[in-house]
């Protein structure tokens, strides 16, 4: 007949581990949860960038050119 303590004994670090192991995939999972949830109530940004009213602005003139600024050949802004 076998000794249970003996079985006791040798399960015992097979337990821990397999409780160590349970924790931290529950704390992984809590933490990816709230980082959701924060990220979830962030406001939204109102930045929303076309990239069809960027190349009208480059081809059409630009945004310095239409601040009455002085540019050159290109559509930059001249320093004198």
């Amino acid at each position: 007949m076998t000794d249970i303590s003996a079985l006791l004994q040798e399960a015992k670090p097979l337990y821990r581990e397999r409780k160590k192991r349970r924790q931290q995939i529950r704390a992984t999972l809590l933490v990816l949860l709230c980082l959701g949830g924060f990220s979830l109530s962030l406001p939204k940004s109102d930045l929303n960038f076309n990239i069809d009213e960027e190349l009208y602005l480059t081809e059409n003139g630009g945004a310095i050119e239409d601040l009455g600024l002085p540019t050159d050949d290109w559509g930059l802004l001249k320093v004198s």
